[in-house]
């Protein structure tokens, strides 16, 4: 049975016209009307392409038989010749379904082998006229080879690799080839890849670090990037220009103690937040003095967030930021928040204080109704303690009580650090009636005036 025979056999099973059959493989209808006529034949990877169209739609097993036959009328059908070729069916299958573009063509005369389906998306023309063109012809409506073509430069050993921007379209393209042989010839096979969103992200990225940079110098902060794994840390160009750094530190982690940046007190610190990096905590955060480049001593905030662990959880990846601040300023705000949140939620509380313990004068209070009488705004601190101790039962207690606020003692923790402290006791109101009191302070230094604030709260503890 001739080709033109085996076709109308195929379509009256199907019951189908030239032109839906020329529809479901990408062909036209004079090119479906030509072969029935007996013009022209089709390619090789068209006829498999036939045939592969046959058995999905079930036809009879006389219709395969007489398409393979009038498809591959030189070949022997054998059970191994027939393996073969429905192995490059299913291969031709796969390659439709690939994401690339993949092309074959001769090596010597650029006439296009073969083209998968993805490949029309670069040349925008239907495979159908790929059918007789050269490669350039097709892919890039050319009439002589592309300039960035390499050919001949590309081996079998290995794939070469180019990337080229498409006049026509403005889309970036990965080409990857190397020569193989095809049906006996040698032939040019390339893989193509639209990397057009890969370049738009990077060129996006290149955007945000610029402004990132920008934000980063006038908020007096520095990122960057630690490879958890490895101990390498690669620091960006305002590090490497303010501190006079390389781009890449190995060793990292011991290699920060040696430079003159850390103050020795510190170390602790900076050590500790280390071996919760190393430990896989995601969110890391510290705080530190540091020599400035200016020569004067600066307190930094220190983050840091995993952002890629393996397959066994370990951290792979962490970025780190540093970023200089007004330590007071921080403290004050972070106490003034703290003091809101307490007046809204604790129920137990029956008031606050607030005092200037460098001016020892009392700026601030609220609520304390058994010592009304006592507390006034702007009264010296020190004999307001004095008072408030005397409605202390327990002699011994009232000592202790004078002696948590002593101006001179919360001073002293100041400077040493001491910033928050607690003392419970038995206390007597005006009325008569005896409550246990708990008394909470957090000391803070005003940024204004440098002064030393005490804000004190005042719980009753109910049994």
């Amino acid at each position: 049975m001739n080709l033109g025979a085996a076709l109308k056999q195929l379509r009256r099973e199907l019951n189908i016209t030239q032109t839906e059959f020329g529809a479901a493989l990408d062909l036209n209808l004079t090119t479906v009307s030509r072969w029935e006529r007996g013009k022209t034949v089709p390619t090789r990877s068209t006829a498999l392409n036939i045939l592969g169209y046959a058995r999905r739609r079930g036809t009879t097993t006389a219709c395969q038989e007489a398409l393979k036959e009038a498809l591959f009328p030189t070949v022997r059908r054998d059970g191994l010749d027939d393996l073969k070729y429905t192995q490059m069916n299913r291969i031709n299958e796969m390659l439709n379904d690939s994401s690339n573009a993949v092309i074959i063509s001769d090596s010597d005369t650029y006439e296009l082998l073969y083209a998968n389906k993805q490949a029309e998306r670069i040349s925008t023309n239907p495979l159908a006229k790929a059918v007789g063109k050269k490669c350039y012809e097709y892919c890039m409506s050319q009439d002589s080879p592309c300039h960035f073509c390499f050919a001949e430069e590309i081996s079998t050993d290995k794939y070469t690799e180019r990337y080229f921007t498409s006049e026509r379209t403005g889309k970036h393209y990965l080409i990857r080839g190397k020569q193989i042989i095809w049906d006996g010839r040698r032939a040019y096979l390339e893989y193509i890849t639209d990397v057009t969103e890969m370049y738009k992200m990077q060129e996006q990225m290149i955007q945000n670090h610029k402004m990132m940079k920008i934000a980063c110098r006038s908020a007096q902060m520095w990122v960057f990037t630690i490879d958890v794994k490895k101990n390498v840390a690669y620091l960006d160009d305002i590090i490497q220009d303010t501190f006079h750094l390389p781009s890449t530190v190995c060793n990292f982690w011991d290699e920060i103690f040696t430079w003159d940046m850390f103050l020795p007190e510190y170390f602790p610190v900076i050590k500790e937040m280390i071996e919760k990096i190393k430990s896989g905590e995601k969110h890391v955060e510290t705080e530190a003095q540091i020599h400035y480049f200016d020569n004067r001593i600066h307190w930094t905030r220190y983050r840091s967030d995993t952002i890629a662990y393996d397959r066994y959880g370990k951290p792979k990846t962490a970025i780190c930021s540093a970023q200089l601040i007004d330590r007071e300023k921080a403290l004050v705000n972070r106490i003034r928040f703290e003091h809101e949140q307490i007046l809204n939620r604790e129920e137990n509380i029956l008031g606050f204080v607030i005092s200037n313990l460098s001016r020892n004068r009392i700026t601030e209070h609220q609520g304390m109704t058994g010592l009304a009488k006592i507390l006034q705004n702007g009264m010296n601190y020190e004999e307001t303690v004095g008072e408030a101790a005397g409605l202390i039962l327990n002699k011994e207690i009232q000592m202790q009580f004078l002696e948590f606020h002593e101006r001179e003692n919360l001073l002293k923790r100041y400077s040493k650090g001491e910033l928050a402290q607690t003392m419970e006791y038995p206390f007597r109101l005006i009325t008569g009636e005896v409550i246990c009191l708990q008394d909470e302070m957090r000391l803070a230094m005003n940024p204004a005036n440098g002064d030393i604030m005490l804000y004190e709260y005042c719980f009753e503890v109910k049994n």
